[in-house]
Parts: C-alpha cells; sequence; structure tokens
C-alpha cells in the first residue's frame, strides 16, 4: 500500500506542504481567490453518478462563497463523452470543467482538447494553499488526471502532465447477498450438494457453483424468479469494463508488456465463454443491462451477486429504490489466475477552448477538495480520491458500521493495488468499441468466442498501426 500511495507531486512537479482540514473547510482562500470572478458563468458537465449528484447538491455553496454562477448539467456517460467530444472537437467552449474518465483523457490529452493544470497549481492567487496533492490516491491521479503514462498498460507517469484532478475514485467490487450467503440453510444444502462451505466467492469456479445453486423459483409457480448472478452484456462500454473483470482474471490481455496488441490469446478466449457461460444463471433481459440496469437487478432481489461499480453503494441501501436495504455485502471480484477488479474513475479538467479558466480551475479545486469529497463520502457514497477522507475518524466509523453504504469502503482498499485498468491509449474509444462489439456477437451466438477474440485483435492491430 505504501508504493500505491507514493506522493503524487513527483507527478506534476511540484511540491506543496500537508494542508489542514480544518482550514480547507472554511474556504477563506476560494472567498478571496474568487474576487476577480464574481459574476462569472461557468458550464460544467458531469456523469449523472452518485458521486456527482451528490456534489451537484453542494454547489449553491460554492456559488455562495465565490459569486460565480455553476450551471451544472448531469447526464448518462454515453451523453457526456458525446457532448463534451462534439464540444471539444469543435473548439466551441460550450463546457468549462468536465467529468473526463482516465481513459477518453487520454484520448482528449493528445488531441490537444484539455488545460494542462500545471500552471495553475503553481498559482498562488488562485490555488488553495491546502490543495495538498500528496493527499490524492496516487493510483487515482496516475489513472485519471496525468498523460502520457509510462506505458499502454500502466496508468503510473513521472514524467506526464497533469490535465484533471481526481474527482471520484471507483472500482468494480462483487456485490452479493449477505444474508443469502450467510443463512445456515442454505449453507447445509449448498454443502450437501456441491460439498463445501457456502461462502464469498474467492475464485470464479465457486462464483458459477454459487450462481446455479441460487437460480431457483422461489413461489413453486414453475418460473424462475431468483437469478444466481448478473452481468452487463448490453453492447456497451458497460460490457467491456464488466466482463474485464473475467478474462483479465483468466490472464487475458490487450496489450503485452511489449505494447504489442495480444488479446488473442487463449486465456482471452477461455475468460470470454466462462462470461458468456453465466448467462444461464441470469435474468432473460440481461442482453439490455449496462451498470444501471444490473444495479437495480440487484438492489430488487432479482439477482443473488454480480461485479458492479462501488458508486451504486447507496442505491442498494435507499429503501426507496432497495429491496435488500442492509443485505448486500461487498468484496473484491473473484480470481481464476488472479484477481483483477476493474478499476474506474474520472477527474475534473478544463477544457482548452474555456473562456473561464481561472474561475473553472476554482470549481475544480472546491469539487475535489478534501472538504467536499468528506461530505460526499459521508452521504453515503464510497469513492473517496483524498487518504484523508479514507482515515477521517467519523468516516471510519461508518465504514465500520455493517448497515452504512460505506461499509464497502474496506473492499475498496483492497481492491488498489490490484485493479485492471483500461489501457491509457488515445485509441482507447475505437478499441472499446470493437471489443464489446464482438464480445456481443459472441453472446448472441453469431460468433464462436475463438472467432469473436480473433476479429477483435485483428481489428485493434489495425487501429494501432500494427
Amino acid at each position: 500500500m505504501k508504493r500505491l500511495l507514493v506522493v503524487a507531486t513527483v507527478v506534476v512537479g511540484l511540491c506543496f506542504s500537508l494542508g489542514d482540514l480544518a482550514n480547507a473547510q472554511e474556504w477563506t482562500w476560494l472567498a478571496e481567490a474568487a474576487k476577480p470572478y464574481r459574476g462569472v458563468t461557468i458550464h460544467c458537465i458531469h456523469e449523472s453518478s452518485q458521486p456527482s449528484m451528490i456534489m451537484s447538491e453542494f454547489v449553491p455553496e460554492f456559488e455562495k462563497i465565490t459569486g460565480i454562477k455553476v450551471e451544472m448539467e448531469t447526464v448518462p456517460w454515453t451523453d457526456v463523452y458525446k457532448k463534451t467530444s462534439l464540444d471539444l472537437a469543435a473548439g466551441t467552449g460550450v463546457y468549462d470543467e468536465m467529468y473526463v474518465e482516465g481513459e477518453i483523457r487520454s484520448a482528449f490529452a493528445e488531441a490537444g482538447y484539455l488545460e494542462p493544470l500545471n500552471k495553475y497549481v503553481a498559482n498562488p492567487k488562485i490555488t488553495d494553499p491546502n490543495l495538498d496533492l500528496a493527499d490524492f490516491i496516487a493510483e487515482c491521479i496516475w489513472a485519471t488526471g496525468v498523460y502520457p503514462p509510462d506505458t499502454r498498460n500502466e496508468f503510473r507517469s513521472t514524467k506526464g502532465t497533469l490535465y484533471a484532478l481526481s474527482f471520484d475514485n471507483a472500482a468494480m467490487l462483487l456485490f452479493y447477498r449477505k444474508d443469502l450467503l450467510e443463512d445456515p440453510t442454505e449453507k447445509a444444502k449448498f454443502k450437501a450438494e456441491y460439498g463445501y462451505d457456502l461462502a464469498v466467492p474467492v475464485t470464479w469456479d465457486q462464483y458459477r457453483d454459487i450462481a446455479e445453486f441460487f437460480t431457483r423459483d422461489t413461489d413453486g409457480d414453475g418460473r424462475i424468479d431468483l437469478y444466481g448472478c448478473v452481468a452487463q452484456m448490453k453492447r456497451h462500454d458497460a460490457m467491456t469494463c464488466e466482463s474485464m473483470n473475467y478474462w483479465y482474471a483468466f490472464g487475458g490481455r490487450i496489450f503485452d508488456d511489449a505494447m504489442n496488441v495480444a488479446l488473442d490469446s487463449l486465456e482471452s478466449v477461455e475468460g470470454l465463454r466462462f462470461y458468456i457461460s453465466l448467462k444461464e444463471f441470469m435474468p432473460p433481459g440481461v442482453t439490455t443491462y449496462t451498470w444501471d440496469e444490473a444495479a437495480i437487478a440487484l438492489a430488487q432481489g432479482l439477482a443473488v451477486m454480480g461485479p458492479e461499480w462501488n458508486e451504486f453503494a447507496p442505491v442498494m441501501d435507499d429503501p426507496a429504490k432497495s429491496k435488500v436495504v442492509g443485505k448486500i455485502g461487498y468484496a473484491i471480484t473473484p480470481r481464476k489466475i488472479a484477481h483483477t477488479p476493474m478499476g474506474g474513475g474520472a477527474g475534473a479538467a478544463i477544457s482548452r477552448f474555456s473562456k473561464n479558466k481561472e474561475a473553472a480551475w476554482l470549481f475544480v479545486q472546491w469539487a475535489t477538495s478534501k472538504e467536499i469529497q468528506k461530505r460526499i463520502a459521508l452521504k453515503g457514497c464510497p469513492t473517496p480520491v483524498r487518504l484523508s477522507v479514507f482515515m477521517d475518524p467519523e468516516v471510519a466509523k461508518e465504514a465500520a458500521n455493517s448497515q452504512s453504504p460505506l461499509r464497502q469502503l474496506p473492499a475498496m482498499l483492497k481492491a488498489s493495488g490490484i485493479r485492471a485498468w483500461r489501457p491509457r491509449v488515445p485509441e482507447w474509444p475505437e478499441i472499446n468499441e470493437i471489443i464489446f462489439t464482438n464480445w456481443s456477437d459472441a453472446i448472441a451466438g453469431t460468433k464462436t468466442p475463438e472467432e469473436a477474440v480473433s476479429a477483435a485483435a485483428k481489428e485493434i492491430r489495425r487501429v494501432m498501426g500494427e
């Protein structure tokens, strides 16, 4: 863990002393820095994810402190990408601040669309004296803020430029019905049938057994109404993200260590085949599911377990949205060769074409600050990007509470350092579509797993110029 949390200031070649959290909460620096920008309106766009929605609740406070008006747009991820891509490609500067995922950051930075932040960080007139870059989890800063990375497979960098401050810390974790896996009757039945103890699955083979065991007709009407697992099998970015928990765990990779395309391997084929084999234990509509629909299936008690983004934890414990309040447990995703929980998250970036860059920089600092990150967490959202939030006594107390959404934080810490990351290459949007299109064909049965993997590898080699 110490290696993972190495001081992120090395990344940007700047050094800041440790900030005092109490001073950061006062916002006196922000009010002073914002004086030249009072009356300015900035336009921001974020994914309509839990951390962004919660942060949006606090925006009126930012406006009151600064006198800067914030037009905040929260939309699904696909729309964020479409809208920001069109705006940036045209150079119109509609959006000043934007939510940019790590792999998309690579494409935008390569194209010259994002404003480099190093000079803003170095400007004391508009930068929080307690910004404390060392407090950001280094893995998050490398994955979402800095470009270029050292290699296609590694997210870290010692020489890149800072293009964003990390806003949310994401990992795909195993969501599971703790009440069912710990039920004495279910445990006895499972032991009798499978010959080993029912517990949180550590391997994908155990996961399959448990999925099979719980897929059943619970009310005797002759129809299955409880499914052992759920996935995100829509032809969509969600499928790429989720399926990587499987075929990466089998040893599959997109690039090898020499940075050549290596997708067409036996490991990738076996991982994809296993992923598809689980479909018989999933709800009938799973090929229309992204992360949103998968979360609904879990929250409504339709499915027993499945990989899901950590930011959906609040949904599981929301009585208005969930039938399984307090019943969901969290763990790292299972392994075959290794545990490879999918890593994600996004940074808050500034458009190169913004006409209000300094005002947007003030907003970026505020949204990623210790205080706002802590408040997002205490609203039940386990996505903090700052070490101080994980270590905060109030947050730690909630993380130890078996009924709090923050009970997921220990699993997040376990995921740190073993997460699989989508390659940080500007070609990623095209590679992503190649993967989920071919995987979708394999799920539909129009291609075999071998054919899907081979076709995807061939197309990616073309994209990469190999």
